[in-house]
Parts: structure tokens; C-alpha cells; sequence
């Protein structure tokens, strides 16, 4: 059959598409075996070791990682609640850690009262930086406190421009600043 140039323009777009897609079905595909799989060596790891064990701990912040970008929330939660008082119980980087991991789990579930709670937990765990003063400064400002918003992106710049000095690898300072300026649009 012959083809009209109109088709074949249309024939060649979608093969376009159609590769566009290739690497990013590819990635997907590849995402839910690795989260088969860490689910599945969590699941012998926790009935095995337990859950209060750093093997154990270390494949669930591996699968956590997973879920979250993955979105599973769901799932993320489910655990957490089991994880995160081993976590505080164990005190130092691991109480950070689960810490963080629920704070910003319940942040993606937009349940930010909760969420400002933990950051404030982490605040009073390692102090400031100028991450988390940004992830303060972004969440007070979803509630609509805009002054506390302020307070936080106004830290977060000052922690930034400590973090230079002491070379660190350093936040981002354009996150803050448009932080800064839609809670002052919104005031």
C-alpha cells in the first residue's frame, strides 16, 4: 500500500514516541524488580533477624528509598511505624535517619503538622542546616505560617552561607529564595 507523506510524517512521529518511551519503561520495568527483590530479602531478613537489626535496617532504608520514588507511600508508612521507634531507640544516626524518612513520608502525604513535629525532632537531634531549615521553611509555609516560613528560609540562607565557608556541599540556595519570595507574594 501506498503511503501518503501525511502518514509517514505521522508514522515517524510515533516512532519517535515510541523510542522516547523506550529508556523510561526500561528504567520503570527495572525499578519494580529491584523492589521485588528488596522486598523480598527484607521480608526473610525480618522474619530471620528481626527488625531491630543494622542487615535488616540497612535493606529497609534500601527498599524505603525505592518505595519513595516509586511513590508508595502506603507502604512506606506500614513499616515505618514499626521502624521508627527502633530507630529513636537506638539513638545517633540511626534515630536521624528513620526520623527523616517518616517526616518526609508524611510530608508527601501532605500531613504537614505532623511532619513540622519531626523536622523540629531532627532540628533538636543534629541543630541546624540548610536542608532542613528549607524543608522547614517550605512546610510552615504550606500551612500557611508565613512568618515562621520566613524565619526558616531566612536560617537555611545563613546555614548556606556557613556551609560555604566551611566547604561544604551546599543546599539549594534557589530553592530558598523562591521560598522566600512566594510567602512574601502570599503575605
Amino acid at each position: 500500500p501506498k503511503q501518503t507523506q501525511s502518514s509517514m510524517a505521522s508514522a515517524s512521529a510515533s516512532d519517535e514516541l515510541q523510542q522516547d518511551d523506550g529508556p523510561m519503561e526500561e528504567l520503570a520495568e527495572l525499578q519494580i524488580a529491584e523492589e521485588a527483590r528488596l522486598e523480598k530479602l527484607f521480608a526473610e531478613q525480618r522474619r530471620e533477624r528481626g527488625l531491630d537489626d543494622d542487615t535488616t535496617l540497612a535493606t529497609f532504608f534500601k527498599l524505603f528509598d525505592m518505595w519513595i520514588q516509586l511513590y508508595r507511600l502506603n507502604k512506606c508508612m506500614e513499616v515505618l511505624e514499626d521502624v521508627v521507634p527502633i530507630c529513636r531507640k537506638r539513638g545517633g544516626d540511626l534515630h536521624v535517619k528513620g526520623v527523616q524518612a517518616l517526616a518526609f513520608t508524611v510530608w508527601k502525604q501532605s500531613k504537614f503538622k505532623e511532619a513540622i513535629q519531626l523536622f523540629h525532632e531532627i532540628e533538636e537531634l543534629i541543630g541546624s542546616s540548610a536542608a532542613l531549615c528549607e524543608n522547614m521553611g517550605h512546610t510552615y509555609s504550606s500551612m500557611g505560617d508565613y512568618d515562621e516560613a520566613a524565619k526558616y528560609f531566612k536560617r537555611s540562607l545563613a546555614c548556606l552561607t556557613e556551609e560555604e565557608k566551611l566547604g561544604k556541599k551546599t543546599g539549594d540556595k534557589a530553592g530558598v529564595l523562591l521560598g522566600l519570595g512566594l510567602i512574601q507574594d502570599r503575605q
